[in-house]
């Protein structure tokens, strides 16, 4: 089945982008629409295509100069666009941010893999409970289910 891509939506305000999101358990703002390939909503603004937790981190913090700086999430959801979960940083401090939540290029066995798709097959489980179960995220997940990716390292006798 081929996959529909999502229009993105064209926005001004908060409440704009609020509506076109879910709010899941952890407070997040689930944006709906379209993303890019790390999972980051991506919304009209200003004439352009900017990430959407840019935006709304410059709509709630109007005074504050975010260019060549990162937005940081501390809920670690890319698709999350709550203010609340937002703070600026330097690229290096959300380089730090990453290595010390393990964000980074973690590995799983080739048991670990294969338990993940039978996993996966035989419960009613998301691929966000996997990502939260296996340490990894769920773009990672996916990938390993559709077989476009596959980092796994040796077992260790």
């Amino acid at each position: 089945m081929a996959s529909v891509r999502k229009k993105q939506k064209k926005t001004e305000t908060i409440e704009d982008i609020k509506i076109c999101c879910t709010v899941d358990g952890d407070g997040c703002w689930n944006w709906l629409y379209s993303k890019d390939r790390q999972g980051y909503g991506q919304v009209q603004f200003e004439g352009k295509v900017q990430s959407t937790h840019r935006v709304v981190y410059k709509l709630t913090r109007p005074d504050e100069d975010i260019n060549g700086v990162d937005i940081l999430h501390s809920c670690d959801n890319p698709p999350c666009c709550n203010p609340n979960h937002l703070s600026s940083g330097t690229h290096k401090e959300n380089m730090i941010d990453m290595a010390k939540k393990e964000r980074h290029n973690k590995k799983l066995t080739i048991s670990q893999v294969k338990e993940l798709e039978e996993y996966y097959r035989t419960h009613k489980i998301s691929m966000r409970g996997l990502a939260k179960q296996y340490g990894i995220s769920h773009q990672m997940v996916s990938q390993i289910l559709s077989k476009k990716r596959r980092t796994i390292r040796k077992e260790v006798a």
